[in-house]
C-alpha cells in the first residue's frame, strides 16, 4: 500500500511537471505570435503631382496615404524620404517617416524607417512596391512591420 502511494504521487508530480511545462512552452509562442511581423498589402496611387501626394487601400480594407519629400535622382535611382499614414482594420492605425529609394531600371521601391505615431509604435517598417501602371502611377507591394523592434 506505501509502494502504491508513492507511485501516485510521482505520477502527480510527473503530470503536474508536464502541465508546467506546456503552459511555459505556450506562453512562448504566443509571446513569438506577439512579435511576428505584421504584413500589410496596398495599393496606391499618386493622386496629387504638385504635393507628392499618394493615396490607395491596404489588402484589409483600411487606406494608405503617403507624401513624397526631399526627392534626388542619382543615375537610374530616385532618393525620398517618405510620411505614411495607414489605417487598418480594428482600428489600427499609424503614421511612419521612411526613406527610400525607386529604382528606374526595375521599377520597384524599397523604403525603410520607424512607426512614429500610433499603433506599434516604435516598430522598424520596411516597404517594398512595384510600379504596376504608369498613367496615373500606381504601385502595388507589401509593408512589413516588426512588432519586436519597438
Amino acid at each position: 500500500m506505501v509502494v502504491t502511494r508513492a507511485r501516485r504521487a510521482g505520477w502527480r508530480g510527473l503530470l503536474l511537471l508536464l502541465v508546467a511545462l506546456v503552459a511555459v512552452g505556450g506562453s512562448a509562442a504566443a509571446a513569438q505570435a506577439a512579435n511576428a511581423p505584421v504584413e500589410v498589402t496596398f495599393v496606391k496611387t499618386l493622386v496629387d503631382p504638385g504635393t507628392r501626394y499618394y493615396a490607395g487601400t491596404t489588402g484589409d480594407g483600411g487606406a494608405i496615404e503617403m507624401w513624397v519629400s526631399n526627392s534626388s535622382v542619382t543615375g537610374g535611382v530616385q532618393h525620398f524620404d517618405v510620411t505614411l499614414r495607414a489605417s487598418l482594420s480594428g482600428g489600427r492605425s499609424f503614421t511612419a517617416m521612411l526613406k527610400g529609394t525607386f529604382n528606374f531600371s526595375t521599377m520597384r521601391t524599397l523604403l525603410t524607417g520607424v512607426v512614429t505615431d500610433g499603433w506599434l509604435a516604435g516598430a522598424q517598417v520596411r516597404e517594398n512596391g512595384a510600379l504596376v501602371d504608369d498613367d496615373p502611377l500606381t504601385f502595388e507591394g507589401k509593408l512589413w512591420l516588426m512588432p519586436a523592434s519597438a
